[in-house]
């Protein structure tokens, strides 16, 4: 009766195994897709704000240039070209940041799924070698006639 025991024992840790290896993996993509998601909002927000900045600055430039009486010169227009690409440069680079987060993201997600594979095949592996043990169990070849 011990070893009917030690091999139902044996199939149900490697198959609660597998089963929590699945879990964690599908809890651990998730979360990361949460966090992306979080990190895209927070980037949003960054980018509000620069065009917020971006904004106030042109609106006090061409103040100060209507006040000095040069708004239309030359040098207010290329501070006004000045901001426009800062602004740019400011926006673009957060574009990146959030392209590589993403990407960071999807390989943390890669990397969980060969993770719960790699725990998939070690618990096979496990079950197989403990199956093997038992057949080579003495009592176990006498109970199921094996020679």
């Amino acid at each position: 009766m011990g070893i009917e025991l030690a091999i139902f024992a044996s199939l149900v840790s490697t198959g609660a195994s597998i089963y929590s290896s699945n879990k964690a993996a599908s809890a651990t993509k998730k979360a990361s897709q949460a966090q992306r998601r979080q990190e895209a909002l927070a980037a949003a927000v960054q980018r509000r704000q620069q065009f917020k900045n971006y904004r106030q600055a042109a609106a006090m430039a061409v103040q100060a240039g209507e006040n000095q009486g040069v708004a239309d010169s030359s040098g207010a227009q290329g501070g006004q070209g000045s901001l426009r690409s800062q602004l740019s440069a400011n926006v673009s680079f957060l574009d990146q940041q959030t392209q590589i987060a993403d990407y960071a993201g999807r390989m943390f997600d890669k990397a969980a799924s060969w993770q719960n594979r790699a725990q998939m095949f070690s618990g096979a592996s496990d079950l197989a070698m403990s199956g093997y043990s038992l057949g080579q169990n003495k009592d176990f070849k006498k109970m199921f006639g094996i020679t």
